[in-house]
């Protein structure tokens, strides 16, 4: 019985998953606002840099969907719509539609940090905060260095050995 109503139930949200993937769009680029707005994945800040300053409205930032957690969060949706999607293989295209979307939307995400990365500076407030900036400004955990050390470290999860031009990168 048991069994029975374990393959009644897979049934029911197969049938369901069928009707919500449409609803949803075929197109499965929602898992990445919904890991935006579901997952509990925070966002990386200037302040993870910066210190914990003034936040400017509209400050820049890196979603969560955008980083190596996310990525890997991203793929194991994908996985799981795909293994329980009643037609088996029916999400390829849409599957390789997110994947062209979803490298230069990153890519884009970091490069717009990066090039917000100075205004950070607006943070610090008082000759203390700008003491202890300078401190650390030359070692590992400065803002610049550390910067440098996690978008290696995020920027690798999506690279797979070929990272966009280092010129489209700087402009």
């Amino acid at each position: 019985h048991r069994r029975l109503g374990r393959a009644i139930q897979q049934s029911s949200l197969q049938a369901w998953l069928k009707h919500i993937v449409p609803v949803q769009g075929r197109n499965l680029q929602w898992l990445a606002a919904w890991i935006d707005r579901q997952s509990g994945l925070p966002p990386i800040t200037l302040s993870s840099f910066w210190g914990a300053g003034a936040a400017e409205a509209g400050e820049a930032a890196v979603a969560p969907s955008f980083t190596r957690k996310g990525k890997e969060l991203l793929d194991a949706l994908v996985q799981e719509l795909a293994q329980a999607y009643p037609d088996p293989g029916a999400l390829g295209g849409e599957q390789a539609g997110l994947d062209r979307w979803y490298r230069p939307a990153f890519f884009g995400a970091w490069h717009a940090f990066g090039s917000a990365f100075p205004k950070g500076e607006q943070r610090l407030r008082g000759r203390r905060a700008w003491q202890q900036i300078a401190a650390r400004m030359a070692s590992d955990d400065g803002p610049h260095f550390a910067l440098f050390g996690r978008m290696a470290s995020e920027l690798e999860a999506v690279a797979a050995g070929q990272l966009p031009r280092v010129h489209a990168a700087l402009c």
